[in-house]
């Protein structure tokens, strides 16, 4: 290593986290993120040039760098900035790292030793990366090539005619093939993490609106996280080309009772092709689509009908202005290296939002392979329904199931505790060297002891990711934890947790956006921005302090932002 990191506690965070996985999530989910994390970020290194004894040191960093607690999942921050260690430069990148998470700056991980016997290989080490830097863009082509290749090779398997142990080595080749590859998402990430680190100390006394609002795709290829909307709303037209069918949809006809309608009249076919069509690319392209337990597009498709029915509302999408941002402040040599940065920087953005496409297909996949091996556990008496599959880890699925260990005890405590879990509130940071079970007492005992209330009003600010060309924004607030595609989204503020790529496709119906969790290049700020939405991220105790219906005034220059119960006269 080039630095030792010698820190003496552990942090637990989930700042960034809870964007992909918000609340309390399933023994099967954490077991297979896990997992994929270990080996993915072992790939990622060895791409990054450490060597394989230092990998094969680390081995514990890697299988540890996710924890759960409180049925909530957590980086283990402590580890990641040990990870970061192993890469030149590592001031440099932790500050990038920290800023990317949304975290705040750990004075004690910045402690460590610098050895000059380790330069020769340091210099080695930075001339791989660079190349991958590269020959990045060639390289994720290449990445999403093979991966939809293999993709479809998998997709297209009847897995209800396969035994458990068939799936199991399915599984395994599954992690081989489509996950062994991940390495070059994670280098893209990484290229995102130090391009925008460097375009913001390039830039550094610039607004960060101005820099961030500088990323936006417009003036070049619109992002494909926005392809799901785009395709909702080309539905939506296509359905007011039918009088009859419009009224249905906009009448007390349930989501089911419209499909139906759909497949009954041949005239309404091209719509019920479009809808299959967005079913067959997007399906697994949902809200929590990260996590497993939860219901996708292909295992509900009646649940798209509600979302064409808010868009059905919009006639028109959202135009955002394109304007090429160079600070002034800067010397005339060093604009060029901003603008290089600028584009380096955009490109980076629009692949890692490409590669999550492929990611939530990979999540879709192994969803329909742990169901399948459910419906099988559930035939041979071993689980009550299949959907308790969700209850038990990769390992017990596949190992103790042979075993003819129980189960059915092991899933009942599960689903007891995380229903006990899913009424506690647990903080975004936990410092601890304690382990997890000692913390979750901890966290049990103080529960209720103290604290803010919820619909107390706080002093609420966050970071302005977008301004949508707006001073001030103001409206009535759409208060949800979870997402539902029957929300009122339309003309509203939303205030919520988190949203991750699969919320995109709601975006273009809302007035604004406010988030309590997320940084400047989280996926609200990114779409927000894109799109031209208001947007503020970051806003601790939101969730408590704003109810559904409030009058919510945003001042978008200082991120400031008040509400009232009902609106001022």
């Amino acid at each position: 290593h080039a630095i030792f990191i010698c820190m003496t506690k552990i942090i637990y965070d989930n700042t960034n986290l809870a964007e992909s996985y918000a609340g309390v999530t399933t023994p099967l989910t954490f077991s297979f993120v896990r997992s994929v994390y270990a080996d993915a970020y072992r790939h990622f290194s060895c791409m990054m040039g450490v060597g394989r004894r230092t990998i094969s040191l680390e081995h514990e960093m890697y299988e540890h760098m996710i924890a759960m607690i409180g049925g909530r999942l957590y980086y283990r921050l402590d580890l990641w900035y040990r990870l970061v260690s192993l890469l030149p430069g590592y001031r440099f990148n932790k500050r990038f790292f920290e800023n990317m998470l949304g975290v705040p700056n750990d004075s004690e991980a910045d402690e460590g030793r610098c050895s000059w016997r380790y330069f020769p290989r340091t210099l080695l080490q930075l001339l791989i990366i660079i190349g991958n830097f590269l020959f990045m863009g060639v390289s994720v082509r290449g990445f999403i090539m093979r991966f939809h290749r293999q993709y479809d090779a998998y997709a297209t398997k009847d897995l209800h005619s396969y035994t458990l142990e068939e799936l199991e080595v399915l599984y395994k080749r599954l992690c081989k093939e489509l996950l062994g590859e991940w390495r070059i998402p994670i280098a893209n990430d990484f290229a995102v993490m130090v391009s925008t680190g460097l375009l913001g100390v390039l830039g550094r006394g610039v607004d960060d609106v101005d820099i961030y609002g500088a990323l936006t795709q417009h003036a070049r290829t619109p992002l494909i996280s926005l392809d799901p909307g785009r395709k909702i709303q080309a539905i939506a037209l296509e359905i007011t080309k039918y009088p009859d069918l419009e009224g249905a949809f906009g009448g007390t006809l349930d989501d089911n009772g419209v499909m139906q309608l759909l497949s009954e009249i041949s005239e309404y076919a091209p719509v019920l092709q479009m809808i299959n069509a967005y079913i067959a690319k997007f399906g697994s392209r949902a809200p929590n689509e990260l996590k497993l337990e939860s219901e996708t597009f292909t295992e509900r498709p009646e649940s798209v009908i509600a979302l064409i029915r808010s868009s059905l509302r919009v006639k028109a999408g959202r135009t955002q202005t394109v304007r090429t941002f160079v600070p002034r402040n800067l010397s005339l040599s060093r604009r060029p290296v901003f603008r290089f940065l600028l584009g380096w920087a955009r490109a980076s953005i629009a692949r890692r939002e490409e590669t999550r496409l492929c990611r939530s297909l990979i999540f879709g996949l192994a969803r329909r392979i742990f169901l399948a091996a459910g419906e099988r556990l559930c035939a041979a008496g071993k689980i009550a329904n299949p959907r308790d599959v969700f209850f038990l880890s990769v390992e017990e699925i596949f190992v103790d199931a042979e075993n003819k260990l129980p189960l059915a005890e092991k899933i009942e405590e599960r689903q007891a505790s995380l229903l006990r879990w899913k009424e506690c509130d647990m903080p975004s940071r936990i410092e601890s060297d304690d382990s997890t079970q000692v913390i979750e007492q901890r966290q049990c005992a103080s529960q209720g002891a103290s604290g803010v209330m919820r619909g107390q009003r706080e002093s609420l600010h966050g970071k302005v990711a977008s301004t949508g060309g707006q001073k001030y924004m103001e409206g009535s607030a759409l208060v949800i934890h979870e997402f539902s595609p029957s929300a009122a989204f339309h003309g509203k503020i939303l205030v919520t947790t988190h949203t991750d790529p699969g919320w995109a496709i709601v975006f273009p119906l809302l007035r604004g956006i406010i988030v309590e969790h997320g940084g400047m290049l989280s996926h609200a700020a990114i779409v927000a921005r894109e799109l031209g939405i208001p947007c503020i991220v970051g806003v601790n105790g939101v969730m408590r302090s704003v109810s559904d219906g409030d009058f919510v005034t945003i001042d978008l220059s200082s991120g400031a932002i008040r509400t009232n119960s009902t609106k001022p006269t």
